[in-house]
């Protein structure tokens, strides 16, 4: 949602290819906007290096993610 709505805004994030330890979990339709935000700063993951996808996103995770995003654009 974060990488759509960056290029919605006319400020796509570049390509990136993610370098989380679990993007084998990662979604493969999600996977390029995951990078997306990796690469742009945006999400930096859960710690360890792990996105977690399958896991909880706060409201103080989205508000993080929300002002990096518009810090980038």
């Amino acid at each position: 949602m974060l990488a759509q709505l960056a290029r919605a805004m006319g400020k796509p994030l570049d390509a990136y290819e993610t370098t989380f330890g679990d993007r084998s979990k990662i979604s493969s339709w999600a996977l390029a906007a995951v990078g997306q935000v990796q690469g742009g700063g945006v999400m930096s993951g859960t710690g360890g290096n792990l996105f977690s996808p399958s896991g909880t996103y706060t409201r103080e995770q989205s508000i993080l993610t929300m002002q990096r995003l518009l810090e980038q654009i």
